[in-house]
């Protein structure tokens, strides 16, 4: 593809959730490698930054929260809104960003000057595939990148300590994660628990993450306090994940930190068509993408007799999943 435009600096702009942010680093990586010379810029949130600053690829994470954003924006050549709202495509606007890209199917899609005609709604594609797309007002044809994290050694020493007091040995442990963002139907407590006990008599070590206001579950799943590790900084937690043989959770933002960081990571999704693996599943391990043996569909009701669909997923068949990838 012909290249129309060659910007010296691109800032892509996703200020949504971490498994969001995680799923469009793959375009940061794209332009550093098809735009030689340029400088990356990534616009997020608070929270999300520390993963952002994982990247090799991007230059310089910026955030929403910070006061003097707006002036610190207009530096930039060209900007890609990946996750389209109105106050972020107003904020490109009123910035003057000079190539500002975006999706041509939103009402306020006019303050965007460069419109990529795709619809996201009908899930056909991967969410990376989706995003590298916006690549292209660019001159950059991409299909398929793999997010790639670096776990800063500070971090993974601090993981170290924390597995170390837990009893628990680097690389011998699998990861489970029972949290949900709320973003897709999850697995149900009883499933996790189900697999931890699978786990354990197999003679196979766990530790199961949690964050704010999942200690709780975090502890039903794990049988008690023991090997439960929570509301540690985002940094660590992907230590964690580094050191472990294989993670397992929901689809979610850890799902997408473990992946990203190298571990064979392993998702349970539901059938509806906008959250199903197809759209969201880990990029380096699709055999992690597992999902109930039903047709996709377009509607979650409660009324239907297979929901919750995920609890389809027998936690004998994930186990046995876990142990082909590591057995491979």
């Amino acid at each position: 593809m012909k290249r129309r435009f060659a910007p010296k600096s691109l800032l892509i702009v996703r200020t949504d959730r971490i498994g969001d942010v995680i799923l469009t680093l793959p375009v940061a990586q794209a332009a550093k490698k098809h735009l030689p010379g340029i400088k990356v810029g990534f616009l997020c949130r608070n929270y999300t930054k520390p993963v952002v600053e994982m990247s090799p690829a991007v230059d310089e994470a910026l955030t929403i929260e910070e006061e003097d954003i707006n002036s610190k924006m207009s530096a930039w050549d060209a900007a890609i809104l990946v996750h389209p709202t109105l106050s972020d495509a107003w904020r490109l606007y009123r910035t003057g960003i000079p190539i500002r890209i975006g999706t041509a199917y939103r009402f306020y899609s006019f303050l965007l000057n460069r419109k990529v005609f795709e619809h996201r709604k009908y899930s056909v594609n991967h969410e990376i595939t989706y995003n590298l797309h916006l690549l292209q007002p660019l001159g950059v044809s991409v299909e398929w990148l793999e997010p790639e994290l670096i776990v800063p050694d500070d971090a993974l020493s601090e993981a170290r300590k924390i597995l170390s007091r837990a009893d628990v040995e680097p690389e011998e442990f699998v990861a489970i994660h029972p949290g949900s963002g709320g973003s897709a139907l999850n697995w149900s407590p009883e499933n996790f628990r189900s697999l931890a006990e699978i786990l354990k008599k197999d003679g196979i070590k766990y530790v199961v993450t949690a964050g704010p206001g999942e200690l709780e579950l975090a502890q039903f799943v794990a049988g008690g306090k023991t090997n439960v590790i929570f509301n540690q900084p985002i940094q660590i937690v992907a230590g964690i994940y580094k050191l472990s043989r294989a993670f397992v959770g929901p689809s979610t933002g850890m799902l997408h930190l473990a992946d990203a960081v190298g571990t064979p990571a392993f998702g349970i999704y539901p059938v509806l068509r906008v959250t199903s693996a197809t759209r969201w599943g880990p990029a380096h391990n699709k055999a992690g993408w597992i999902s109930p043996d039903l047709p996709l569909c377009e509607r979650c009701r409660k009324s239907c007799r297979y929901y919750p669909c995920t609890n389809l997923v027998s936690p004998l068949e994930v186990y046995r999943r876990i142990v082909d990838v590591l057995a491979g």
